[in-house]
Order: structure tokens, then sequence, then C-alpha cells
């Protein structure tokens, strides 16, 4: 399913297939370590924004996928080679799950 994409041309995807499966995948990275996951340690109820990083121009929507909810996440800046996108969800009292979904042309 596609969520969106940028409204901004410059951030049209500009890479081929091929150039994805060279490039791209190697390019998307997140962790948890307090550059990709702030705040560190969330208390139950608390925002937490997650940050996804790929390759620049490769990417036409992302989207963060947690207790079965697709949340959109926003285009936040480019740096050099990459990226940055963030989502948000609010902490449990559990431990959460997440992983991304990335849609290309």
């Amino acid at each position: 399913m596609m969520l969106g994409s940028h409204a901004n041309d410059k951030h049209a995807p500009l890479c081929s297939s091929q150039e994805w499966s060279t490039y791209g995948v190697r390019a998307v990275f997140s962790d948890e370590t307090e550059q990709f996951r702030t705040p560190f340690e969330p208390k139950s109820g608390e925002e937490v924004k997650i940050k996804l990083r790929t390759w620049k121009n490769s990417i036409q929507s992302v989207s963060l996928i947690c207790d079965e909810k697709e949340i959109p996440m926003k285009f936040l800046e480019s740096e050099g080679a990459f990226d940055y996108y963030e989502g948000k969800i609010i902490a449990g009292t559990q431990p959460m799950y997440y992983y991304f979904q990335l849609c290309w042309n």
C-alpha cells in the first residue's frame, strides 16, 4: 500500500531497480541509539520518535509498523548521500516491536 509521497519534486526517486538493489538496501539503517530513537529509555505514555536513514532520493514513502498499525513516517532532511525520516509512537508498559515498510518506484 502506498501512503503518500514527498510533495517536493526534489525528493522524487532518482534510482533504478538495479541501483536500489546495489546501493539502496545497504543504506537503510536504524538502531536503538539516541541518534535514531528518542528518548532512549521512554516511560509509559511518552512519545517516542523513531528515525530511519535511506539512500538519498530513493524512497517514495516509508511507514513504521508497530502493534499492527501502519504509521506514515515524515521526511526530515537530507544529509550527504542520505535522507532521514521520522515516525512517532507512544510507549506502552510492555516492550514494543516495530519494523519499517519502504515503497519506491
